[in-house]
């Protein structure tokens, strides 16, 4: 393909433009590809457009050329720079693409295409200085309003990014005014539609009430409540207690505002913290609501659960405690219906339950088992309190195993007694060492007449 003025071009063709050819080029031609083989009918002038050859959009047929074949190079016109080309087929032109990889440019590439170019990638550089303006803009408001900077990953607030992006041109922030009262309410409504689907669980999964004091920025008290299932955690409020005793009867009538929130009867249970004041609104909590449980500690429960100290004796006798709540609900006709509508396999775990729940066989037994190992457990207890215990254990082990042929001697299952006797000495026995005997000696308690003289439990001296 030649570019510019052609050496057999009449002279008063020299007024068109030949920008494009290289001042060192300027005999030079640009080698066609010898694979493309155009048929005579491709070859004419396309009188319309070919979506399949989007090229045909960039250039504009001027002529069939001075070729004596057909399928030779035709004459085009740049529609950018108006400059006259000579090529076989627009796809063929590099004034585009520019060279192939490993070859040098006959001419110029369209210089209208280049500075295009050019000017894109000004506008990207521009466009990351325009980020580190909006960057340091948002950085800014967050000083300002004390906003601290993990809010950058709240899925609310890329929500919120996302919106004002796509927001119509000139949008601005809704009011004060607005955002406080018609906005706020709406917002409250949708978040309790959010909600809907976890509330719509706590009529039959049942709901835990977790309940504990803080203090906020201004440093006011602050107490909250929090309805925790097996769908999750869900913040329900929290009301401010400046210039408030917290005492028992606050305490107690602030739970049960919470209860009556919730309702009475999707509530399992309600866990405070171990302050004497939660403590003591318990009473108060039994007395209106006897089907309702009670943990003053939500951090030893998490302990228990993660340590497994003790974990099965603690269920068992908490078990014994809620006897009678726990037998309430299968006489009641609520739960006759709930087991009637239920799926099959439901209805089969329910009437399993319901029979278990009313076995005085399976409540003896777990009478049984917590006399047993509640000396056990005392041991245990006593291990892992404060204050030196080395010199006190090789008796207290003495007596557990006493305490246990106590209980074991009119029980049931005193034929077993052999056998735990057995069981504990052999972990005694994996778990002891010299230093506690040398401990043991050195306690004064055990050298006095007075305590030696008292039986130790089993009936040993």
């Amino acid at each position: 393909m030649a570019f510019g003025r052609n050496a057999n071009t009449p002279a008063d063709s020299e007024t068109q433009e030949d920008t494009y050819i290289s001042e060192t080029q300027a005999d030079h031609t640009i080698d066609v590809d010898d694979e493309v083989q155009q048929t005579q009918q491709r070859s004419t002038a396309p009188e319309g457009k070919d979506a399949s050859r989007p090229l045909l959009e960039e250039v504009t047929f001027s002529g069939a050329g001075n070729s004596k074949n057909a399928g030779g190079s035709k004459q085009w016109v740049c529609n950018h720079c108006k400059g006259n080309l000579l090529a076989r087929t627009p796809e063929s032109m590099s004034i585009f693409f520019g060279p192939a990889v490993g070859k040098t440019a006959d001419i110029r590439r369209c210089p209208v295409m280049v500075r295009d170019q050019q000017k894109k990638r000004i506008e990207e550089s521009f466009g990351i200085l325009k980020r580190s303006v909006v960057d340091l803009k948002i950085v800014r408001g967050l000083c300002a309003n004390g906003i601290p900077f993990n809010v950058l990953r709240n899925p609310q607030f890329i929500e919120m990014i996302s919106a004002i992006k796509n927001a119509p041109d000139g949008y601005k922030p809704p009011s004060c005014e607005k955002t406080r009262t018609v906005l706020l309410d709406e917002c409250a409504r949708d978040v309790e539609k959010e909600l809907t689907p976890i509330k719509d669980t706590w009529i039959t999964q049942g709901v835990s009430i977790v309940s504990g004091g803080w203090s906020n920025l201004k440093h006011k008290p602050l107490i909250n409540v929090l309805a925790v299932n097996s769908r999750g955690a869900t913040f329900m409020y929290a009301e401010d207690f400046s210039g408030v005793e917290k005492s028992r009867v606050e305490i107690s009538k602030f739970l049960l505002g919470a209860i009556d929130n919730i309702g009475p009867i999707n509530v399992l249970q309600v866990v405070t913290s171990n302050a004497a004041n939660c403590k003591a609104a318990e009473w108060e909590i039994e007395r209106i609501h006897k089907h309702i449980f009670w943990e003053n500690s939500t951090v030893e429960l998490l302990k228990v659960a993660k340590t497994r100290f003790a974990s099965h004796y603690i269920v068992l006798k908490r078990l014994m405690e809620c006897r009678e709540a726990i037998s309430t609900p299968i006489v009641l006709n609520s739960w006759r219906e709930w087991v009637k509508n239920a799926d099959k396999p439901t209805r089969i775990e329910g009437a399993k339950i319901a029979d278990r729940i009313k076995d005085d066989e399976f409540w003896d037994d777990i009478e049984n088992i917590l006399a047993i190992t509640k000396p056990i457990f005392l041991l245990l207890k006593f291990c892992d309190g404060e204050g030196p215990k080395m010199g006190e254990i090789y008796e207290r082990i003495e007596n557990m195993l006493g305490e246990i042929k106590d209980v074991m001697r009119e029980n049931k299952y005193a034929s077993y007694y052999p056998q735990v006797e057995k069981l504990l000495l052999d972990r005694w026995e994996k778990m002891t060492i010299p230093l506690h005997c040398l401990g043991f000696a050195f306690i004064p308690k055990f050298y006095d007449k007075h305590y030696l003289a008292k039986l130790a439990p089993g009936g040993m001296t």
